[in-house]
C-alpha cells in the first residue's frame, strides 16, 4: 500500500498510478497478492520511477515477509 503512496508523492505529470489493488488471484499459496500499475507514454520516466520504488522500498516492503516483483510490459495481469 505504501508503494502507491510513494509513487504518487513523486507527482509526475505523465505517469498515472493505479492501485494498489488485490491481484486477480488475490491469494496464492497462502500469500496475499496486490498489484500496482504505472501507466505512461514516456518510457524513461516509467523506468526511473520503477527503479526508485525498487531501490528505495518503503519499510513494509523491506520486511522479510513481503516480496516485490517488477513486470515490465506484462502480457497478463495475474
Amino acid at each position: 500500500m505504501q508503494c502507491g503512496q510513494q509513487a504518487r508523492a513523486k507527482q509526475l505529470k505523465n505517469i498515472e498510478v493505479l492501485g494498489p489493488a488485490p491481484a486477480p488471484l488475490s491469494r496464492l499459496r497462502q500469500r496475499f497478492r496486490f498489484q500496482l500499475l504505472l501507466k505512461g507514454w514516456q518510457l524513461p520516466q516509467l523506468k526511473q520511477l520503477a527503479q526508485e520504488l525498487r531501490q528505495q522500498p518503503s519499510k513494509a516492503v523491506k520486511s522479510k515477509r513481503v516480496r516485490m516483483t517488477l513486470d515490465v510490459d506484462p502480457e497478463a495481469m495475474l
